[in-house]
């Protein structure tokens, strides 16, 4: 998996037994890695959320590796699509769980006040997941009030009510 600690994995490469990381990382010799496409997937996202009319955009994460490169990745395309991320509305909390979505997301609503960014992208639907449940309890209607989307397409996505609105990445 992305960013996991693979010094263990050195004795089956040089066995010479193959090895393939799924997910971003530090890549190694003898390990062949496998992964999305993050800046074509996050283009594809935030088109998509222009297209329905939002200008103002939140992103919400944790400082794990893996999300730290797409807040990078998100805030480099908002920048570039002439959209807004202010400063109040980008989150990151230091955990990474369902519980860290719904405080990033308390975080976010805390931060931004009345004035709230129209969609907020997650990290990843774990995130998106918790956060969610924090817009529900402060009576922010989903998509509504304010449109959330999440990263990753898991299959619990399509169990949230609403459903998530997710960007699959094709394990």
């Amino acid at each position: 998996g992305s960013d996991c600690d693979l010094e263990g994995l050195d004795a089956f490469s040089v066995k010479g037994i193959p090895l393939v990381q799924i997910g971003t990382g530090r890549p190694r010799n003898g390990i062949v890695r496998i992964a999305m496409d993050q800046e074509f997937g996050l283009k594809t996202l935030v088109a998509y959320l222009q297209k329905l009319g939002h200008r103002d955009i939140g992103y919400i994460g944790d400082d794990t590796p893996p999300d730290l490169r797409r807040e990078e990745i998100v805030r480099k395309i908002i920048t570039n699509r002439n959209l807004t991320i202010r400063p109040n509305a980008l989150v990151r909390v230091p955990t990474h769980d369902i519980e860290t979505g719904y405080e990033a997301m308390y975080r976010l609503l805390n931060q931004c006040g009345e004035l709230l960014p129209t969609a907020v992208i997650a990290a990843d639907d774990v995130i998106a997941q918790g956060a969610l449940r924090a817009l529900f309890e402060r009576q922010i209607h989903v998509p509504t009030d304010l449109s959330l989307a999440g990263i990753d397409d898991i299959p619990s996505a399509r169990m949230t009510i609403p459903a998530l609105t997710t960007l699959r990445q094709p394990i």
